[in-house]
């Protein structure tokens, strides 16, 4: 800010407190049209010094003395001191921050400007020195050739590095580069006979016992933790990773920054060497923990949020809100609580969590993931790596992250006809047991013949009636057979299905039809293993020719989810079998042909987002081929033995026969 007179601007000041400006005694006299320094104004001669705030130009406002310090010499004669006047405002001013102050070091490069604040009136300065001169810095201009001069007595000198206010410029010395500035020590000491408590180093975001109790024993913890060679370069990352313009030096300084800065605990956690002790960790849990009592906890550095939220996408707060709410049933997060996603994140990252618990935030990052299918693999990747930060285990993870697919995939998952059927020794007759479920599992109507077979017609004719139970809720469904090992050659996705005006349709060409094996409770744990991998490279098809094969591709690789069957269709029931025992959930085949050239075309079908697809391309390709035999989609068959909870108890069960009568 600057201080006129009646001639003119005179010098300038500093806000130090509100409504209250500090600039040099020698200023005002000068505004108030006095020759000498020394002399305090009356209250008339006061009444034509204004001052301009640099936020409000063209805004003056009067003023008062509220303490007075005028310059003088020192005992010995060598140097001056005092110099200083806190001056009041008689009427409301704008909202100023008052300055933060920190004394300068010998060679640090401060920053003044000319009292007026014209544009282009900032001077580059070095400290020369203050052990010899006092209450007063010795400056030097800092190699550009401009120099202190009359107008900027009073204003402030300070570190941009920093952001902090190093002291008062006072004087200059006609003729020379060499001018002067009052030291923070001097400025704090006058302040504190007015009254008025100078703010030392960063601004902390409350100003609590607590928070200060915090701020000790972090400080206490940070000493000797690096080797002072080290020391300022590793607190300087901290300060700007925190985005702090505040260079820290001390201990003391960088506990400042830290407790500034909502995210600085997590920070400083990242970046500790290996070779801090468990006692030193221990104290900063405990800083932590006190921290979060104060103003709520803290998981993600400042990066680590911002990465969280570009990957969440800034429009996502629904589809998150959704998310919580699924994955964190008990908590409950209403729409109107949260103006915009960066809310919901903090909100989730203060809820309480015990030790390698997964915090609720990973929680709802794992649900949002699901949802998302393919997309989700990026957060899934980055809630992996927090996990391991958090010291989660990782059978904690998975099983939140299989919760969370599970959820997801009932609320996606299409309508759904479950048909156990079973052949019996009159050709061509069936025993069955058909059930309609909703998307949700919900069953809505079933057809049963457990004990007479019936004939294949008849067995079209309720799959019919499933399909138009289904329709009348809107919801085109998928048709899923479990069938024995010897049955997997019944081309049930062939079946003419009749619709009512049309005649007749292929039941696989209208909708994606897949198979199933009777359920092994050997092969249960490594088909639940061998599903999660479905997604990785290592879950890719590979392509069996015979039980060599199976034993050297699935037997020995648990990661292997996906498989194409090239053999003869005599030997293909036992492949299957086997395949089924080592838990292998997906398998696609051609049921006429087995050559080379069908192995690549069958295996070519087989993408790099199959989990998500391929009931549906195979049901494609069916539908290409529905007047041409000869295409690949004709011959199609796709085992899809997807590890799954059984909603109503029915595990599709078996349908029996009593001797030669059903």
């Amino acid at each position: 800010m600057t201080v006129h007179g009646q001639d003119g601007a005179a010098g300038g000041g500093i806000v130090v407190a509100p409504g209250k400006v500090l600039t040099c005694a020698h200023v005002v006299s000068a505004a108030a049209g006095l020759k000498h320094g020394d002399k305090e104004p009356a209250g008339t001669q006061l009444g034509h010094v204004r001052v301009e705030f640099l936020v409000a130009r063209g805004c003056r406002y009067g003023v008062r003395i509220a303490a007075w310090e005028p310059p003088r010499e020192q005992e010995h004669g060598q140097w001056w001191e005092g110099d200083l006047a806190l001056l009041e405002l008689t009427e409301e001013g704008p909202n100023a921050e008052p300055a933060r102050f920190r004394e300068a070091a010998p060679d640090t490069t401060l920053w003044t400007r000319y009292g007026t604040g014209m544009p282009r009136s900032a001077l580059r300065l070095s400290v020369y020195s203050h052990a010899a001169v006092g209450d007063w810095y010795e400056i030097l201009p800092d190699g550009t050739g401009l120099h202190v001069r009359e107008g900027n007595s009073g204003g402030g000198i300070w570190d941009r590095n920093s952001g902090l206010m190093a002291g008062l410029i006072v004087s200059g010395v006609p003729g020379s580069p060499r001018s002067y500035a009052i030291r923070t020590e001097a400025i704090t000491k006058f302040l504190m006979r007015a009254g008025v408590t100078l703010l030392y180093g960063p601004k902390l975001l409350c100003n609590t016992p607590a928070l200060y109790t915090v701020r000790e024993t972090l400080a206490e913890a940070l000493s000797g933790i690096i080797p002072p060679w080290q020391w300022d370069e590793w607190a300087f990352h901290i300060a700007s990773d925190l985005g702090s313009p505040y260079h820290p030096t001390t201990p003391d300084e960088l506990a400042d920054v830290i407790v500034a800065h909502e995210r600085g605990l997590p920070l400083l956690e990242r970046v500790l060497p290996e070779h801090v002790s468990s006692q030193v960790r221990q104290e900063l849990r405990e800083a932590a923990e006190s921290l979060a009592a104060v103003r709520g906890t803290r998981l993600l550095t400042p990066a680590e949020f911002q990465k969280l939220i570009a990957h969440l996408g800034q429009n996502a707060l629904p589809e998150l809100l959704a998310a919580a709410n699924q994955g964190l049933r008990l908590v409950g997060f209403s729409p109107q609580d949260y103006a915009d996603i960066t809310t919901l994140v903090v909100a989730l990252e203060e809820l309480p969590t015990g030790p390698r618990m997964v915090p609720p935030l990973l929680q709802a990052v794992e649900e949002m993931a699901a949802r998302r299918g393919w997309r989700g693999k990026k957060l899934q990747k980055w809630s992996s790596r927090k996990a391991h930060l958090f010291g989660v285990s990782d059978e904690a993870l998975m099983q939140v992250r299989e919760n969370a697919r599970r959820a997801s995939d009932s609320q996606h998952r299409p309508a759904m006809i479950r048909a156990r059927l079973r052949r019996t020794h009159r050709v061509g007759h069936y025993l069955y047991v058909i059930r309609a479920y909703t998307g949700n599992g919900t069953l809505i109507e079933a057809w049963e013949c457990e004990r007479t077979p019936a004939p294949r017609e008849e067995v079209c004719e309720r799959l019919a009636d499933a399909v138009r139970a289904l329709a009348a809720r809107g919801r085109p469904p998928h048709v899923e057979f479990t069938l024995d090992d010897e049955d997997f050659d019944v081309p049930v996705e062939s079946w003419p299905i009749p619709v009512p005006g049309l005649g007749t349709r292929a039941l696989g060409i209208d909708r994606p039809v897949v198979l199933r094996g009777v359920e092994m409770a050997e092969a249960w744990s490594w088909r639940e293993e061998r599903w999660r991998n479905r997604e990785t490279a290592q879950g890719g098809p590979v392509v069996l020719c015979d039980e060599d094969d199976v034993e050297d591709y699935i037997a020995r690789e648990t990661s292997v989810a996906c498989a194409v069957l090239s053999c003869p269709a005599g030997q293909r029931t036992a492949l299957l079998k086997l395949c089924r025992y080592l838990g292998l959930p997906v398998a696609l085949w051609h049921r006429s042909a087995h050559s080379d050239d069908t192995a690549r075309a069958v295996s070519a079908l087989i993408g790099a987002r199959w989990a998500d697809t391929l009931p549906d391309d195979v049901r494609q390709q069916r539908l290409s081929a529905r007047k041409d035999n000869t295409h690949l989609g004709a011959h199609l068959a796709l085992m899809w033995d997807e590890p799954r909870e059984n909603t109503d108890g029915w595990a599709g069960r078996t349908p029996s026969e009593r001797g030669n009568v059903a």
